[in-house]
């Protein structure tokens, strides 16, 4: 009988032992990738559809810093689809300045060359944007919640830093600004309107996926249902 306790004690201990490893190790990695736009790209806003897009013109982006990692630094990028802003709401700030949001609809693809012949590519979609200023100087974001949207990454090649980016899910924003005259959402969106703007952003890995989670809370779970029936047989 004493063995058997023994046993049972070891396993338990085992049991946590893995779990700490797999949910701390799980989360200890991670990257992100700032961009900003090259000369001759831009995000451009088309008022009579309400709707923006990235006009192709061969390189979209470009990485100018990597937190986490360096072998991606320099390399170029594209971000493709056409996408449509939702309804309009308006939140005075005082002193000529407001704030305006809308959701956003639409899907995309988001991509970059490691210049070996190889692209990570993933599809992408926008969840809102906002713009806050006034008629002289006004700045805009994409995604400001931060919640996933770009998915379905994959990649083949071997540059360290997007095999990092391309094991994990990915959330991203991105900001633009108007100056002289300053462009809000709702003159963004005005029939016969067309405006570009440059851009920058940054997009960063989420390491842990839910199904890694889901094994991280079934061990769990285990430890506790072996603690509770060694309890009981003691």
């Amino acid at each position: 009988m004493m063995v058997k306790k023994m046993k049972k004690k070891m396993l338990i201990i085992c049991l946590c032992f893995m779990a700490w490893i797999f949910l701390a190790g799980g989360s200890a990695f991670g990257i992100t990738l700032n961009y900003s736009s090259i000369p001759d790209a831009s995000i451009t806003f088309y008022g009579t559809s309400k709707t923006f897009e990235f006009p192709d013109s061969g390189n979209d982006f470009q990485i100018v810093n990597v937190a986490g990692g360096s072998e991606a630094l320099g390399l170029y990028g594209n971000i493709d689809g056409t996408f449509t802003i939702g309804a309009i709401t308006t939140t005075p700030l005082g002193f000529g300045t407001t704030f305006q949001y809308a959701k956003v609809s639409g899907e995309g693809t988001f991509e970059i060359d490691d210049e070996s012949g190889f692209f990570l590519n993933g599809n992408l979609q926008w969840i809102d944007i906002y713009t806050v200023g006034n008629n002289i100087s006004t700045t805009g974001a994409l995604n400001t919640l931060g919640v996933i949207n770009i998915t379905d990454i994959t990649y083949e090649g071997e540059n360290a830093d997007l095999l990092l980016f391309a094991n994990s899910n990915a959330a991203g924003n991105l900001t633009f600004q108007f100056l002289f005259p300053g462009l809000s959402l709702t003159q963004l969106t005005e029939d016969g309107a067309e405006n570009p703007t440059s851009y920058s952003g940054s997009v960063s890995s989420i390491p842990v996926p839910p199904t890694a989670l889901l094994l991280g809370s079934g061990i769990l779970g285990l430890v506790a249902w072996g603690w509770r029936r060694g309890r009981k047989e003691d």
